[in-house]
């Protein structure tokens, strides 16, 4: 379990790192006072919605608010597909993304 967090806050990391490359970036992030995280919608218990509340739970959801609050911003979750994640990120509609990348492996 401890491997498989520290290789989710890898990518996190490395994905926020290729966002905000640029200071602008982080300067936008700031000014505009919100951070725009995606996460994957019924990814139990990584990122899913409570059927009652309607509200985003799981520990995807914990490391954006994470982010946000270590910005001091407030947070904008959005709900992305598998495969949109990486075009959502890319053409900058989202500023990061907490999501599982798995490789496939092929015997």
């Amino acid at each position: 379990m401890f491997r498989l967090n520290c290789a989710r806050v890898a990518v996190l990391a490395f994905c926020l790192l290729g966002a905000t490359a640029n200071a602008s970036r982080l300067d936008e992030i700031k000014s505009r006072g919100n951070l725009i995280c995606a996460t994957l919608a019924g990814a139990e218990p990584l990122a899913f919605q409570d059927p009652v509340t309607r509200q985003y739970g799981g520990f995807d959801i914990d490391v954006c608010k994470g982010l946000a609050k270590n910005l001091n911003v407030e947070l904008k979750h959005r709900t992305v597909s598998v495969e949109a994640r990486l075009p959502e990120l890319s053409l900058g509609r989202v500023d990061v993304m907490a999501v599982d990348f798995h490789p496939e492996v092929t015997h």
